[in-house]
C-alpha cells in the first residue's frame, strides 16, 4: 500500500506566476474602486456633506464661497474702521484739530466787528459800513471790507477811529493799517477801506 500524499507530485507556483495570475483581478478591482470613489465624490459626498444654514441646505462649495465673501467684507470693514479711527491718533490730525479749536468763532467775530463799527459814531448809524468779512484760513487773517461816510470831510478820521476801536476789541490781536483815502460821490465824502486783522487765540466762546 502506497502512503505517499497525492499532491506531493504537484509543482508549487512561483511568485512571478502568482503575480501574473493576480494582475488582472487586481487591475479590475482598482478600476472598479476608482470608479466608485469618483462617483461618490461627485454625487454622494456633496449630498452627505450639506449643512443647514438659515433653514436651507448648503453645500461645501457654497460654504467656501460664503466664507470668501465674508472675508472680503471683513477686510473692507477693517479698512473703513482704520480710516475713521486711526487718523484721530495721528499727530498731524491732532495739530490741525488744535489749530481749529484755537480759532475764534467766525460768527462771534462777525458780530463783534459789526458792533464795534456801530460804536465808532453812535449818533450816525451808517457812518461805518461793513460790506463783507473774509477769513483766510491759511494765514488766519480776517479781511474787513467797507467804507466810512455820511460824516462830511471827516471820513478818514472816522476810519482811524475804527482801527483804534478794532485794536481794543478782544477778538482782534493786531491789524495792518489800511490806506487812508477820501473820495466823493453823490452822497458826499467817503473813505473805502480794507483792513487785514489777525485774530486772537485761543478761541472766544
Amino acid at each position: 500500500m502506497n502512503n505517499t500524499p497525492q499532491h506531493a507530485g504537484r509543482a508549487v507556483p512561483s511568485l512571478k506566476e502568482a503575480g501574473e495570475r493576480l494582475a488582472f483581478p487586481l487591475f479590475l478591482f482598482s478600476i472598479i474602486l476608482f470608479c466608485f470613489l469618483l462617483l461618490s465624490w461627485v454625487f454622494l459626498l456633496p449630498y452627505i456633506s450639506q449643512v443647514r444654514m438659515g433653514g436651507e441646505k448648503t453645500s461645501v462649495h457654497q460654504l467656501q464661497s460664503y466664507h470668501r465673501a465674508l472675508t472680503e467684507r471683513l477686510v473692507r470693514a477693517e479698512d473703513d474702521r482704520e480710516r475713521m479711527v486711526l487718523p484721530t491718533l495721528d499727530p498731524l490730525y491732532r495739530e490741525l484739530r488744535s489749530k481749529k479749536l484755537a480759532m475764534p468763532s467766525f460768527l462771534h467775530v462777525h458780530e463783534e466787528v459789526r458792533q464795534t463799527a456801530l460804536q465808532v459814531v453812535p449818533d450816525i448809524a451808517n457812518a461805518v459800513d461793513i460790506e463783507r468779512l473774509r477769513f483766510v484760513a491759511d494765514t488766519g487773517v480776517l479781511e474787513i471790507y467797507g467804507r466810512t461816510g455820511h460824516v462830511g470831510p471827516r471820513s478818514m478820521t472816522v476810519l482811524a477811529q475804527l482801527t483804534d476801536a478794532l485794536l481794543k476789541s478782544h477778538v482782534i490781536a493786531s491789524l495792518d493799517q489800511p490806506a487812508f483815502t477820501r473820495q466823493e460821490d453823490t452822497n458826499g465824502f467817503f473813505s473805502p477801506f480794507l483792513i487785514r486783522a489777525q485774530l486772537t487765540s485761543p478761541s472766544v466762546p
